[in-house]
């Protein structure tokens, strides 16, 4: 059910499942100093999340959270995957 809720979200975000640039083509580098982590992109931006405060940092949760960041844009990552049921508030739902 979670890959089909998924999908619908790509669509209704993009209009299609696939996004419109793959994220593996457009990594340039990333950066890790805890709290944060920062992509850069080959369109020349960059994308920075911070790990929270009573959160234990991570490296590839970081990484995959700034692509997650790039894929849905900005703050909207973290309404889809609260939409999708996923735990990052520190509560289940």
């Amino acid at each position: 059910m979670l890959h089909s809720e998924l999908v619908r979200e790509l669509e209704r975000v993009f209009g299609t499942t696939c996004p419109c640039f793959p994220l593996r083509e457009n990594v340039l580098g990333a950066w890790f100093n805890e709290p944060y982590t920062t992509v850069k992109w080959s369109d020349g931006t960059t994308t920075t999340v911070k790990c929270g405060d009573d959160d234990e940092y991570n490296m590839a949760t970081g990484f995959l959270l700034c692509c997650a960041k790039r894929l849905f844009g900005g703050g909207r990552y973290l309404d889809v995957m609260r939409k999708l049921g996923i735990d990052i508030d520190g509560k289940a739902e």
